[in-house]
């Protein structure tokens, strides 16, 4: 009786964890409304082994539905562009649940552009999945080259216009290794107005300095050394 019952709340919670991801929303086990009013009703306590299990059950339930999520969405892809692009447009086992949720409808758009991407020649291409600036479009595939372009070309305008916004900008970058791999960043928000020019933000505008880098080495541009970066401090 008491497995019976430990398979059917298991049963329950991943159901709970599969209609989170499939409503669109996100929450923790103990977060959850249905899942605590079973663990209520049944006197479940948090530091007990079914407590884990139903738990896990759970977050199971969120992951089936993300995998589903990708699976779907990849069906038009060949196998070639599924192995090239690897974690960037599947669920990441390296992450847990809240950070493969967070980051994948940004990989969804990204699968729903690679015949785009693939075309752009670049080693070095932007997917901008939306600008606060008109320069941009929803969800436009450049190379980085452009990217820069557009970036100084949309920060004129904001300071010409005299506004006072920052034209707050969400983009990934897609790196090609010249190996037949494709590596992205996860999505990235650049606020425009904050820096005097696009140079500036990769100066400036990163926690992990090697994607700047790698972009600066690309671009040809000027990397500040440390001692600089101090002294703009």
């Amino acid at each position: 009786m008491k497995n019976n019952l430990e398979k059917s709340l298991k049963e329950k919670a991943f159901e709970y964890g599969k209609k989170q991801i499939e409503e669109g929303t996100f929450s923790t086990p103990r977060a959850n409304s249905n899942f605590k009013k079973i663990i209520d009703e049944f006197q479940i306590k948090e530091e007990s082994k079914i407590f884990e299990r139903i738990s896990e059950a759970y977050i199971s339930g969120q992951r089936f539905a993300i995998q589903s999520k990708f699976k779907e969405a990849q069906k038009g892809l060949s196998q070639e562009i599924i192995d090239k692009y690897g974690n960037s447009i599947d669920y990441d086992y390296k992450e847990d649940e809240f950070e493969n949720y967070r980051e994948f409808e940004y990989k969804l758009d990204l699968i729903s552009k690679i015949e785009e991407i693939e075309k752009v020649k670049s080693n070095i291409k932007v997917l901008v999945f939306w600008s606060e600036s008109s320069v941009f479009k929803e969800n436009q595939v450049m190379s980085i080259e452009q990217f820069k372009t557009d970036c100084d070309c949309a920060l004129h305008k904001l300071r010409h216009q005299q506004l006072y916004g920052y034209d707050k900008t969400k983009y990934m970058l897609i790196f090609d290794n010249g190996k037949g791999e494709a590596v992205t960043t996860n999505a990235i928000r650049y606020d425009i107005g904050d820096y005097e020019d696009f140079e500036t933000y990769l100066n400036k505008g990163f926690n992990n300095k090697n994607i700047p880098r790698e972009v600066q080495k690309y671009l040809g541009l000027d990397v500040l050394t440390e001692d600089e970066e101090e002294e703009e401090q």
